[in-house]
Protein backbone atom coordinates (compact mmCIF):
# COMPACT_ATOMS: atom_id res chain seq x y z
CA UNK A 1 0.00 0.00 0.00
CA UNK A 2 1.39 3.14 -1.05
CA UNK A 3 0.19 6.77 0.52
CA UNK A 4 0.78 10.29 -0.79
CA UNK A 5 0.37 13.49 1.38
CA UNK A 6 -0.01 16.65 -0.06
CA UNK A 7 -0.20 19.99 2.23
CA UNK A 8 -0.18 23.09 0.40
CA UNK A 9 -0.28 23.99 -3.59
CA UNK A 10 0.18 27.05 -4.90
CA UNK A 11 -1.07 27.89 -8.73
CA UNK A 12 0.13 30.27 -10.77
CA UNK A 13 -2.14 31.46 -13.69
CA UNK A 14 -1.06 33.20 -16.38
CA UNK A 15 -2.04 37.07 -16.09
CA UNK A 16 -3.86 37.25 -19.66
CA UNK A 17 -6.32 34.97 -17.80
CA UNK A 18 -9.60 36.38 -16.90
CA UNK A 19 -10.27 35.60 -12.82
CA UNK A 20 -13.47 33.32 -14.43
CA UNK A 21 -10.74 30.93 -16.72
CA UNK A 22 -8.47 30.67 -13.36
CA UNK A 23 -11.23 29.74 -11.41
CA UNK A 24 -12.39 26.96 -14.26
CA UNK A 25 -8.81 26.33 -14.52
CA UNK A 26 -8.82 25.21 -10.49
CA UNK A 27 -12.02 23.35 -10.86
CA UNK A 28 -10.44 21.32 -13.45
CA UNK A 29 -7.08 20.16 -11.56
CA UNK A 30 -9.28 19.62 -8.54
CA UNK A 31 -11.45 17.29 -10.39
CA UNK A 32 -8.34 16.14 -11.96
CA UNK A 33 -7.36 15.32 -8.61
CA UNK A 34 -10.20 13.56 -7.16
CA UNK A 35 -10.29 11.22 -10.56
CA UNK A 36 -7.00 9.18 -9.05
CA UNK A 37 -8.04 9.64 -5.08
CA UNK A 38 -6.39 12.42 -4.07
CA UNK A 39 -9.40 14.50 -1.85
CA UNK A 40 -8.96 18.34 -1.20
CA UNK A 41 -10.55 19.88 1.56
CA UNK A 42 -12.68 22.08 0.46
CA UNK A 43 -12.98 24.56 3.15
CA UNK A 44 -9.66 24.80 2.70
CA UNK A 45 -9.20 25.44 -1.40
CA UNK A 46 -8.63 29.72 -2.08
CA UNK A 47 -9.56 30.13 -5.65
CA UNK A 48 -8.03 32.66 -7.83
CA UNK A 49 -7.57 36.24 -6.21
CA UNK A 50 -5.55 39.09 -6.62
CA UNK A 51 -4.94 39.59 -3.14
CA UNK A 52 -4.07 36.05 -0.95
CA UNK A 53 -3.05 36.04 2.63
CA UNK A 54 -0.55 33.74 3.58
CA UNK A 55 0.89 33.35 7.02
CA UNK A 56 0.45 37.06 7.50
CA UNK A 57 1.59 38.55 5.04
CA UNK A 58 -1.03 39.51 1.83
CA UNK A 59 0.49 38.87 -1.85
CA UNK A 60 -0.81 41.25 -4.11
CA UNK A 61 -0.65 39.42 -7.80
CA UNK A 62 -0.96 42.66 -10.03
CA UNK A 63 1.35 45.37 -8.34
CA UNK A 64 3.79 42.15 -7.04
CA UNK A 65 3.65 43.27 -3.49
CA UNK A 66 3.72 41.54 -0.68
CA UNK A 67 2.92 43.16 2.60
CA UNK A 68 1.75 42.40 5.83
CA UNK A 69 -1.86 41.70 7.04
CA UNK A 70 -3.74 44.67 8.49
CA UNK A 71 -4.09 42.15 11.63
CA UNK A 72 -0.50 40.89 11.68
CA UNK A 73 0.40 44.85 12.29
CA UNK A 74 -2.18 45.32 15.01
CA UNK A 75 -0.85 42.09 17.24
CA UNK A 76 2.91 43.11 16.65
CA UNK A 77 2.18 46.86 17.69
CA UNK A 78 -0.19 45.85 20.52
CA UNK A 79 3.03 43.33 21.64
CA UNK A 80 4.94 46.37 21.72
CA UNK A 81 2.59 48.71 23.41
CA UNK A 82 2.50 46.12 25.74
CA UNK A 83 5.78 45.66 26.33
CA UNK A 84 6.47 49.13 26.89
CA UNK A 85 3.26 49.92 28.99
CA UNK A 86 4.43 47.16 31.54
CA UNK A 87 8.13 48.65 32.17
CA UNK A 88 8.32 51.87 33.64
CA UNK A 89 11.21 55.07 32.53
CA UNK A 90 14.23 53.66 34.21
CA UNK A 91 13.56 49.82 34.78
CA UNK A 92 15.10 47.22 33.52
CA UNK A 93 12.92 45.50 30.56
CA UNK A 94 13.75 41.48 30.56
CA UNK A 95 15.43 40.24 28.12
CA UNK A 96 12.93 37.70 26.90
CA UNK A 97 10.10 39.98 26.70
CA UNK A 98 12.24 41.86 24.50
CA UNK A 99 13.33 38.66 22.15
CA UNK A 100 9.80 38.39 21.86
CA UNK A 101 8.81 41.58 20.41
CA UNK A 102 12.36 41.87 18.49
CA UNK A 103 10.87 38.33 16.68
CA UNK A 104 7.69 39.47 15.73
CA UNK A 105 9.34 42.54 13.65
CA UNK A 106 12.23 40.12 12.73
CA UNK A 107 9.11 38.33 10.88
CA UNK A 108 8.02 41.44 9.20
CA UNK A 109 11.71 42.93 8.60
CA UNK A 110 12.21 42.23 4.60
CA UNK A 111 8.56 43.99 4.28
CA UNK A 112 9.80 47.07 4.87
CA UNK A 113 12.69 48.82 3.24
CA UNK A 114 15.86 48.58 5.09
CA UNK A 115 13.47 47.08 8.02
CA UNK A 116 16.53 44.84 8.74
CA UNK A 117 18.80 47.61 9.52
CA UNK A 118 15.98 49.78 11.48
CA UNK A 119 16.28 46.33 13.58
CA UNK A 120 20.14 46.48 14.35
CA UNK A 121 19.87 49.06 17.50
CA UNK A 122 17.30 46.87 19.06
CA UNK A 123 19.41 43.60 18.11
CA UNK A 124 22.34 45.24 19.85
CA UNK A 125 20.22 45.19 23.06
CA UNK A 126 18.25 42.48 23.05
CA UNK A 127 21.90 40.22 22.67
CA UNK A 128 23.55 43.05 25.55
CA UNK A 129 23.67 40.95 28.33
CA UNK A 130 23.83 44.39 30.65
CA UNK A 131 20.10 45.35 31.63
CA UNK A 132 18.14 47.41 28.89
CA UNK A 133 16.59 50.99 30.13
CA UNK A 134 13.51 51.88 28.92
CA UNK A 135 13.40 55.54 27.91
CA UNK A 136 10.79 57.98 28.03
CA UNK A 137 7.98 56.74 25.19
CA UNK A 138 6.42 58.71 22.81
CA UNK A 139 3.47 56.20 20.73
CA UNK A 140 3.85 59.05 17.77
CA UNK A 141 7.22 56.96 17.49
CA UNK A 142 6.14 53.57 16.36
CA UNK A 143 8.48 51.64 13.70
CA UNK A 144 8.65 53.61 10.85
CA UNK A 145 5.26 52.05 8.10
CA UNK A 146 4.32 49.16 9.75
CA UNK A 147 2.53 51.14 12.16
CA UNK A 148 0.54 52.84 10.07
Amino acid sequence: CTGIFVDDGHTVHDGNMTLKEATARVEAELSRLEAVGVRAFHHKTHYPSVVKDYIGREIHSVPQLVTASSARIAKYTGAADVLLGAVQPGRVVPRRDLASVVGKYQFLAPLVKGGQNMLVPIYRARDDFTALEVAEWDPAQRWGPMSR
